[in-house]
């Protein structure tokens, strides 16, 4: 398995716990130095990633990436 598919996988599961992520929690946890390229992958194989900008501590904006409930899931609950 490829280090990048790893990494994606590992993304996935984390996001798939409900979690969400920033790049800096990428590193330390996966050691995953380029979270935005995983990301832009999941969302092209369908993954309804979104992300929101936060102020960390120094004032820096960084993106917090996390799953979004699908278009087919809201349909179901509603």
């Amino acid at each position: 398995m490829s280090r990048t598919k790893n990494q994606r996988q590992k993304v996935l599961g984390w996001l798939r716990d409900g979690r969400s992520l920033t790049s800096l929690e990428a590193l330390s946890r996966f050691g995953c130095l380029r979270l935005a390229s995983r990301i832009a992958e999941l969302k092209k194989m369908g993954f309804p990633v979104e992300k929101e900008m936060i102020s960390v501590e120094s004032g820096a904006h960084v993106a917090r990436y996390f799953l979004t409930t699908s278009r087919e899931e809201k349909m179901e609950v509603a």
